[in-house]
């Protein structure tokens, strides 16, 4: 079973799955105005984890290792220069 989730801006999408994930979540975004996407992600706390800076891909998707991180629930936040979206990422071992 892959449970996933979705989260919508105004116009930025960004899925997640599997979520819960193990080794990988996978991340497919829609980006129409064709931005600049910034990744964050951090844990429970606010604290900063990773930052990345993914492209400016319309479509794009991404494969986020999270086998190295320790089992709870993280913050994922997608950044454009016009919006942003923040989801929970549930990470299991």
């Amino acid at each position: 079973n892959n449970i996933y989730l979705k989260i919508c801006g105004k116009s930025l999408q960004v899925m997640v799955f599997p979520n819960p994930a193990k080794k990988i979540a996978n991340l497919s975004i829609t980006n129409p105005a064709g931005n600049v996407v910034n990744l964050t992600l951090s844990n429970i706390s606010g604290s900063k984890i990773a930052e990345l800076k993914l492209g400016t891909a319309k479509n794009m998707n991404f494969a986020l290792p999270v086998s190295r991180l320790a089992s709870g629930t993280y913050w994922l936040q997608i950044k454009t220069a016009d919006e942003s979206v923040t989801t929970q990422v549930i990470i299991v071992k």
